[in-house]
């Protein structure tokens, strides 16, 4: 038999301050445990009666920022809905230790910082790695990856500008036009690791 969910991994919701880790708080409530943020500690996930049926909730200050009705007591992975949450919906992930949870939550976030380095968007990627670096439980030798990933980031943000700062120069001496569509375009390089 399984362990039951020590910690669950919110991710791809559209309230972005929803994702991370929730943490067992070892109170229970409608037959489950609650669950809290690992940073934001006044985002819940819980599950919830509404009447004489049941459902897991994701909310903060007694708001509902998304939901799912069933009548299971481990909360599911998908069928999630936006109430006051911004679309889309997350998925919900549980996790018998907190050391698994934080190795998917990394996972996650780097493929998210990936994609966003794929498609130019630097320093939205070193944002992505900035949150992988900040999981409750981190190996020493993948704190180091997510830092040189982060730096290489960083450095291709600053290769870009200066790219850009090239264009721009030759364009203002009429040697080539410049490119108004770079979204780096006027973002400083943030240098602090």
């Amino acid at each position: 038999a399984a362990l039951p969910p020590e910690a669950y991994v919110v991710h791809g919701a559209g309230a972005q301050e929803v994702n991370g880790i929730y943490l067992d708080t070892q109170v229970k409530a409608f037959g489950a445990p609650i669950f809290r943020h690992s940073v934001m500690s006044d985002h819940l996930l819980s599950r919830e009666r509404a009447g004489d049926r049941h459902g897991w909730l994701i909310g903060a200050n007694r708001r509902i920022l998304y939901g799912v009705r069933t009548e299971e007591a481990v909360c599911p992975k998908s069928g999630w809905r936006g109430f006051k949450g911004e679309g889309p919906a997350p998925r919900v992930e549980g996790f018998s230790s907190v050391a698994d949870a934080s190795r998917r939550l990394v996972e996650v976030w780097c493929d998210m910082a990936e994609s966003l380095v794929r498609g130019g968007l630097f320093r939205q990627a070193a944002d992505a790695y900035k949150r992988a670096l900040g999981t409750p439980v981190l190996a020493p030798q993948r704190r180091a990856e997510l830092h040189a990933f982060r730096a290489r980031t960083f450095r291709q943000l600053a290769e870009s500008k200066k790219k850009v700062r090239n264009v721009e120069e030759e364009g203002a001496s009429g040697a080539a036009p410049r490119d108004l569509d770079d979204p780096l375009h006027g973002l400083a390089a943030e240098w602090a690791i």
